[in-house]
């Protein structure tokens, strides 16, 4: 199966599931998905963002928007704030477990396919 009829399977197993996944990813838009995305692989590589990281991401959108994306995507319940040690003045981002249940879904998805 060449990469396009992959992704082009991927893409209509989502189709077929979308009521699924827009119970697991709240209905958040793209942009806030693209920087869940980014949030949540820097974190299951270990090396989990700061609230002043993240919004230093020039390509993504303004520090004030990614801001507010952060807080939305909280309020969606896809990620939340931890803290290391005992230093409570720097705020790491990191999925929760809703945030893990959707990446899980996807990666079922796409595990589907292969």
């Amino acid at each position: 199966m060449s990469y396009q009829n992959l992704y082009f399977d991927f893409l209509l197993r989502c189709e077929h599931k979308q009521t699924l996944i827009n119970q697991s990813s709240a209905h958040i838009s793209s942009k806030l998905m693209a920087l869940f995305v980014v949030i949540a692989t820097k974190h299951a590589d270990g090396q989990a963002m700061t609230v002043s990281q993240t919004m230093g991401l020039p390509d993504m959108a303004s520090s004030a928007a990614l801001h507010k994306r952060i807080d939305d995507l909280r309020e969606a319940g896809m990620i939340c704030v931890v803290f290391k040690g005992s230093d409570r003045r720097t705020k790491y981002l990191a999925p929760t477990d809703k945030g893990n249940r959707y990446l899980q879904l996807m990666g079922d998805l796409l595990r589907a396919g292969l």
